[in-house]
């Protein structure tokens, strides 16, 4: 297992290190969630800050493509109340 992040309530999601190759940021590193990354460079959504990544199976460390889809905040906070994973 490579390095994982912990949000507040607990739950582990993937974690990378990229190096920016353009723009005034060239060569400085950022890390970035690794569903994230697979949804960008294998699905080809373009990651706005308001596009957050969607886990299908319910695994957070999930990096499967065909797990995974883009959607809202709000989106994906109504798919986990649906789910029964959310109870406040």
């Amino acid at each position: 297992m490579g390095a994982t992040v912990t949000n507040r309530r607990g739950v582990r999601y993937g974690k990378m290190t990229i190096r920016r190759k353009h723009g005034r940021k060239k060569g400085k590193v950022r890390s970035v969630l690794v569903h994230r990354v697979v949804l960008a460079e294998v699905k080809g959504v373009a990651l706005w800050r308001i596009v957050t990544g969607m886990h299908s199976c319910d695994v957070s460390l999930c990096e499967a493509p065909h797990h995974l889809r883009s959607g809202t905040y709000s989106a994906n906070l109504r798919d986990c109340w649906n789910k029964g994973r959310r109870t406040r």
